[in-house]
């Protein structure tokens, strides 16, 4: 889908008198000269105290596709968030605000990826903002225009509208977004000056030069092809999604716990996160090829601990090997989950 420069923006480009007190880029151009006093300081630190706000909610929540954003608040109101967290949580928002507030179009020249594999994805019949060179040139004004001279008149209003500030005439280049404002702008000018519309548009490299451009090719196939598995894989990922999150961690300090000549214990750690609207109370068990016993709490409570790490101790009885495999189950009215750990011993 492409942006267009809705026809107001476009009206205040052709017709500056009538864009006062309306941000046009000479009266920004100006202000960026004056001192900060007033109402342009008020207006200025509004602006980016904004920018700063949307940059911490864009980082919060991309951090929470790996930590829980109700732990997240959580710990932030209550001023118990660990010091990666937030240092995590400050450089996000920092580069987010950087890259909105203050770099803005020079991502798009610089650093934008897209920018730098979109030429390999081209091919001949791809469709891009393009500038009619065979129509446009040579450019002349209307005042200096001969009978050679082509529709351009080099007014510059492609190049003043365009955000990242290249000039479409040169060719594309890689800051180039299509957002097709040098489109709207331009096919104003053609409309009163009353010639065709399109020196600026929509077009492929074979459509210049006179051919026809292919719908189905190879390369758009192939494009087709990855888009639809992808389409597909999140169909799927969504498909087999579980309403019971189970995680189990060993702990950190001793392999095991010699209690007496027989017994050994381990120590565990273990989350669950359910995401079945009327399940509340989880019951845990352990199973495994041996007598064990389970310590910590028997049920879960997940209106209370719902993706809550709970410590829990599983003792074994005359387990002869030295690694054994020990499931926990999570058996609910209507889910159940199995994660399944080991159990270390100092027998050998």
């Amino acid at each position: 889908m492409w942006l267009r420069l809705p026809a107001e923006h476009l009206d205040l480009a052709l017709h500056p008198h009538r864009a006062a007190d309306r941000g046009r880029a000479s009266q920004r151009a100006r202000q960026e000269n004056q001192p900060l006093t007033g109402g342009l300081l008020l207006r200025r630190i509004t602006k980016h105290g904004l920018w700063i706000l949307l940059a911490t909610a864009t980082a919060v929540t991309f951090t929470g596709y790996f930590v829980p954003i109700r732990d997240i608040v959580a710990d932030a109101v209550n001023l118990d968030m660990s010091p990666a967290l937030w240092g995590w949580i400050v450089i996000m928002a920092a580069l987010t605000y950087a890259n909105a507030g203050l770099v803005r179009e020079k991502i798009c020249l610089h650093a934008c990826p897209y920018s730098r594999f979109q030429g390999v994805m081209f091919d001949r019949e791809t469709r891009t903002v393009s500038y009619d060179q065979g129509r446009g040139e040579p450019r002349a004004s209307r005042r200096n225009a001969g009978p050679d001279s082509g529709d351009c008149v080099d007014c510059g209003l492609c190049v003043q509208v365009c955000p990242t500030g290249i000039d479409i005439r040169d060719g594309l280049q890689a800051a180039c977004i299509d957002c097709a404002a040098c489109i709207d702008a331009c096919d104003d000018v053609m409309t009163k000056l009353e010639r065709p519309t399109g020196l600026i548009r929509f077009a492929s490299e074979a459509e210049f030069a006179g051919e026809k451009s292919r719908l189905l090719r190879p390369r758009l196939a192939g494009y087709g092809a990855v888009i639809i598995a992808a389409i597909g894989g999140v169909l799927w990922g969504f498909a087999g999604t579980t309403e019971l999150l189970v995680e189990i961690r060993r702990d950190r300090g001793a392999l095991f716990t010699q209690l007496d000549e027989h017994t050994v214990c381990n120590n565990y750690r273990v989350k669950v996160e359910g995401f079945a609207e009327e399940q509340s109370l989880i019951s845990v068990s352990v199973q495994g090829p041996g007598r064990f016993r389970l310590f910590g709490a028997e049920s879960i409570d997940l209106n209370e601990s719902n993706s809550t790490w709970l410590p829990y101790r599983v003792c074994g009885v005359d387990i002869e090997q030295p690694r054994s495999a020990l499931t926990f189950s999570f058996t609910g009215q209507q889910v159940s989950a199995s994660k399944e750990t080991t159990f270390l011993t100092q027998r050998k």
